[in-house]
């Protein structure tokens, strides 16, 4: 198995056995991710709520996450 497959298995398994808390104010950032060979590869994830951006990790099982300090309508 090579480091990237051990360390995405890593966090899949947190993922799925882990609530991810969520930033105040959820529902009014914005969200980007990053992957083993970029820091972020996609943005302009919303979430309505922290039990959809679980679900998110859960399902996608990102490296990296990053969210806008900056609150959105």
């Amino acid at each position: 198995m090579d480091e990237e497959t051990f360390v995405r298995e890593r966090f899949k398994s947190y993922y799925a056995s882990h609530w991810t808390r969520s930033p105040h104010s959820v529902g009014s950032r914005e969200f980007g991710f990053g992957s083993w060979t970029k820091t972020i590869e996609s943005r302009h994830y919303a979430f309505a709520n922290e039990k959809e951006m679980n679900a998110y990790l859960q399902r996608n099982v990102p490296f990296v996450i990053s969210y806008s300090e900056a609150f959105y309508r």
